[in-house]
């Protein structure tokens, strides 16, 4: 573990640990970030007192499989948030969002951040983390909450140690792509939406149905209304009513 003041990202301190040679099980956290950034390459607001996290992975697995550490990542931040809950005996509904964000209440707490590159012939991914512990932003899209929001007086530190033993749980489970059966099915028990109407945003256009499943690639199987399926790498999902479902 490696814990900085203040970064750029914690994602590029973990690519430039691989460049230098790391062999990988590196985490490295920061109090601050001045460059951090989101999915589809959009901005990330850091505030000082959240959970800037990233883990540096040599996953010796199918290229084709390293997408889905991304379902991985994510039930490990969500057990830690059980785990969190049970602690102040609150009783808090939590959910995962296609494809990256852990929800709390409906709102988005946590994003997580999957890049992956090569470095002198090895694949390496890397799993950025940001958890809103203290505060969050207020003018988003999707709305946002934070763990002090609904009365959980838990620092960056504390949810860390909760989430590393957790992603190792859930990485071991994941196999190196083996058990990514698993994975999805315990993700899909926890997600929002599944076999409700949603409308994903795509970079061109919108496409709304119903939401099935996701896929062995971590897609999104978008059921529409005359009966065909539409598989979805990247979007921005939002939920519907049923009257909007078209």
């Amino acid at each position: 573990m490696r814990e900085l003041v203040e970064t750029g990202s914690t994602n590029t301190e973990c690519l430039n640990a691989a460049m230098a040679g790391d062999p990988g099980s590196l985490w490295i956290r920061a109090r601050m970030q001045t460059e951090a950034r989101g999915s589809r390459g959009r901005g990330w607001t850091s505030y000082e007192g959240n959970l800037f996290a990233s883990y540096l992975l040599l996953p010796q697995a199918p290229t084709g499989s390293l997408g889905q550490i991304t379902f991985v990542a994510a039930l490990a931040v969500y057990d830690a948030l059980v785990q969190q809950i049970a602690k102040h005996g609150t009783e808090l509904q939590i959910q995962l969002k296609w494809p990256n964000d852990v929800l709390l209440e409906g709102r988005k707490v946590c994003g997580i951040l999957l890049e992956s590159h090569e470095i002198s012939g090895n694949r390496i991914v890397i799993v950025g983390i940001g958890l809103n512990c203290f505060s969050h932003p207020r003018e988003t899209a999707f709305p946002a909450t934070s763990l002090m929001e609904h009365g959980m007086n838990a620092s960056a530190g504390e949810m860390l140690d909760r989430i590393v033993p957790l992603m190792d749980h859930w990485l071991g489970i994941w196999a190196r792509g083996e058990g990514f059966p698993a994975v999805r099915e315990a993700w899909t028990s926890r997600a929002k939406g599944i076999g409700h109407p949603i409308a994903a945003k795509l970079q061109d256009r919108e496409s709304t149905g119903i939401f099935e499943a996701i896929d062995d690639a971590g897609r999104l199987v978008l059921r529409k209304k005359d009966g065909s399926k539409e598989l979805i790498s990247v979007a921005d999902v939002f939920y519907l009513n049923s009257a909007k479902t078209g």
